[in-house]
C-alpha cells in the first residue's frame, strides 16, 4: 500500500511517468507485457495448484488454513471451534477404533442408562429396566429432603434466588472482565484481518496497474483518468 502511494506521488511529480517508467522501462511494450503476464500468471497458477494440492492431501498447516479461510470469508473462530471439537474427539475413548475389546464394550454398554432400556427386546424387560432406572434416580430423595450433591445444588440455588439483584459474585465479575477482554481481542483480530485484506488487494491492484502500464504506457494516474473518461466523469472540457 505504501508502494502504491509512493508510485502515485512520483508519477505526479515526474509529469506522468508510471511505475515501470520510473524504474527505467520503456512503455508501452508488448514484450514487457508478455513477460509480465507469463511470470506473474505462471507463479500465481503454480501457487494455486500447490495450495489446492496441500489442502487435498492434508499437508496444509493450521495457520495457512486460517489465513486462506480469513481471505475467503471463513471466520477464524469457527475454524478454531471445529479444531477444538476434533481434538476433543481424538482424546475421547472411541469404541469405533479398531482393536477394541468387544467384551469391554459390552460391559460399558451394560452400565449405560440408555442401553439398559434400549438394549431390551421384550416389552416386559423394557418396563422392568425403566422402573429400575426410576427407582435409582429417586434414591437420592429420602424423607422429602435431598441428600448429597443434590442438596448442595438446591441450597446454592435457594441462596442465589434470595440474594438476586443485591450482589455480584466474584465469578460474575470475572465473567464480565473476560467478556470485555474477549471483545477487545476480537476487535484486534478484526482490525488485523482488515489490514491484511487491504494489503492483499493493494498488491493485486499494483500488479494489475503495472500490466496495464506495459500495455498502454499510462501510469496509475493516467489509468484513473482514462477510466473516468470512459465512464463519463471527465469530458472534453476537463482538458484531459
Amino acid at each position: 500500500m505504501m508502494g502504491f502511494l509512493t508510485s502515485i506521488v512520483e508519477e505526479a511529480a515526474t509529469g506522468g511517468k508510471g511505475t515501470l517508467a520510473q524504474i527505467g522501462f520503456e512503455t508501452p511494450s508488448p514484450a514487457l507485457l508478455t513477460a509480465f503476464l507469463l511470470t506473474f500468471g505462471g507463479l500465481t497458477a503454480a501457487s494455486a495448484v500447490r495450495t489446492l494440492a496441500d489442502a487435498a492431501t492434508g499437508k496444509m498447516s493450521a495457520s495457512d488454513a486460517l489465513r486462506y479461510g480469513s481471505f475467503l470469508g471463513v471466520k477464524p473462530e469457527d475454524v478454531r471451534a471445529a479444531e477444538s471439537a476434533a481434538s476433543a474427539m481424538k482424546r475421547a475413548d472411541d469404541y469405533s477404533l479398531p482393536g477394541r475389546d468387544v467384551a469391554a464394550i459390552e460391559a460399558s454398554r451394560a452400565q449405560s442408562a440408555a442401553d439398559a432400556v434400549l438394549g431390551k427386546e421384550d416389552d416386559a424387560a423394557v418396563a422392568s429396566a425403566a422402573a429400575a432406572l426410576r427407582a435409582a434416580s429417586d434414591s437420592s430423595v429420602v424423607g422429602g429432603s435431598v441428600s448429597g450433591d443434590s442438596k448442595a445444588a438446591s441450597d446454592a440455588a435457594a441462596a442465589l434466588k434470595a440474594g438476586a439483584g443485591e450482589t455480584v459474585s466474584l465469578s460474575g465479575r470475572r465473567d464480565a472482565v473476560e467478556t470485555f477482554a474477549g471483545a477487545g481481542e476480537a476487535n484486534a483480530r478484526y482490525a488485523r484481518r482488515v489490514e491484511l485484506d487491504n494489503g492483499r488487494f493493494a498488491m493485486m491492484g499494483f500488479a494489475i496497474a503495472c500490466a496495464v502500464e506495459a500495455y498502454s504506457g499510462h501510469g496509475i494516474l493516467g489509468q484513473l483518468i482514462d477510466w473516468f473518461k470512459f465512464v463519463g466523469l471527465l469530458g472534453d472540457a476537463s482538458g484531459f
